[in-house]
């Protein structure tokens, strides 16, 4: 096992690609990959990733080439790699870099996985949905009987998948994030608070992610602004979207009058966990989250949640009492529960992140991941 040859593929490993991205790296740890990645002309190797051994092959994204053809001569030394591999890692599909490295491993008869990152959601298929059908068709569904295994996030994330993956090659393998130490949360909350402007006795919520329609920035905004208390607020951090940004956001609170929420520039180091920190709880209304870095970090910093049921780490903490799960996207659920929130105590609510952080700590792990995710290959 220790000296399997490993060689993940992927596309975009970049900061604003999230949580894919960061999966890509915790492989990486478990088995010492190399990564070959499909990434955007000026995009940017992945924050952390100094250390790994990786191939970037150049596109430029226009029209039909948002499936990555590319005939970059590095293509031909990744190839290379590949064929000397002796596991193939796939993330993500619909993509010409899943198609290219499904046809080398099965010509070289090399074994593959498919991690999906969710694109197997029902959420996926309400757009571009012809074009996925026919994709299955002709390629998906032959890729998918080949493979040897199919890693999940989720329970959930399987229990929703749009094709039938047989349980001899499904897997579920939660994503690890840090065991935060959270003994500086004091200093944390006043150093942030203090420089963004926020009171120190304020009930403070989070929003951390891309700023795409998808994950409900908008929303989000809407349901705090309308809160009943005016000492509630939110801190919005995230990269842009090629459809939406954190400056359109910002300009519709401008429009709307909306005083309460602040924006802060996109966080990749572990800066970040003092904002977790600095926050009384952390809330995402998305509508397709199959795991969710974001709330698994916020968990692990011990704070509470408020999470839409397209938060598929719902399921496996609805029994610890850490926060409000809603039931659907209504955003009068939402309301409520940030209404709850807003006149819940701050020992109620310290206890309620101690119990989900606990559950991190635990099921969350590095180490457990490691093991779970190297068990895949007997």
């Amino acid at each position: 096992m220790l000296n399997l040859k490993v060689v993940q593929v992927g596309w975009n490993w970049i900061n604003e690609s999230g949580g894919a991205a960061q999966s890509i790296l915790n492989v990486s740890k478990a088995f010492n990959s190399t990564v070959i990645s499909f990434t955007k002309k000026n995009g940017r190797p992945f924050f952390g990733s100094e250390t790994i051994k990786q191939l970037h092959i150049r596109y430029n994204e226009f029209l039909i080439n948002r499936y990555f053809y590319s005939q970059s001569p590095i293509k031909q030394q990744a190839e290379m790699l590949l064929v000397n591999a002796d596991l193939i890692i796939i993330h993500g599909f619909y993509r010409y870099h899943f198609d290219w490295a499904v046809n080398i491993a099965n010509k070289n008869k090399i074994p593959y996985w498919i991690i999906p990152h969710g694109s197997l959601d029902p959420y996926v298929f309400s757009y571009r949905t012809l074009v996925k059908k026919i994709w299955f068709t002709f390629r998906g569904n032959k890729s998918f009987e080949n493979a040897k295994r199919v890693i999940f996030a989720t329970e959930s994330e399987r229990d929703k998948s749009q094709i039938l993956v047989p349980s001899e090659k499904s897997i579920i393998v939660h994503w690890p994030v840090e065991c935060v130490n959270t003994q500086g949360r004091a200093e944390a909350k006043i150093r942030v608070r203090t420089g963004h402007n926020i009171p120190l006795d304020a009930k403070v919520l989070l929003f951390m992610g891309r700023f795409h329609p998808m994950k409900r920035p908008i929303e989000t905004i809407d349901a705090v602004a309308s809160c009943n208390s005016d000492n509630v607020y939110l801190m919005m951090i995230g990269p842009d979207s090629d459809v939406l940004t954190a400056a359109e956001c910002n300009k519709y609170c401008i429009d709307n009058g909306y005083k309460n929420i602040h924006f802060i520039n996109p966080l990749f180091s572990r800066e970040k966990y003092d904002y977790y920190m600095a926050s009384d709880a952390f809330i995402s209304l998305s509508r397709r989250e199959n795991f969710g870095y974001s709330v698994a970090e916020a968990l692990s910093s011990g704070i509470p949640v408020i999470l839409s049921p397209g938060n598929d780490l719902s399921k496996d903490v609805r029994q610890l009492n850490c926060g409000w799960l809603l039931a659907d996207d209504n955003l009068d659920s939402a309301k409520k529960a940030i209404n709850e929130f807003a006149v819940t105590s701050s020992e109620l609510l310290v206890e309620m992140g101690r119990r989900g952080q606990q559950w991190a700590h635990e099921e969350l792990s590095f180490e457990l991941f490691r093991s779970n995710i190297r068990s895949a290959q007997n």
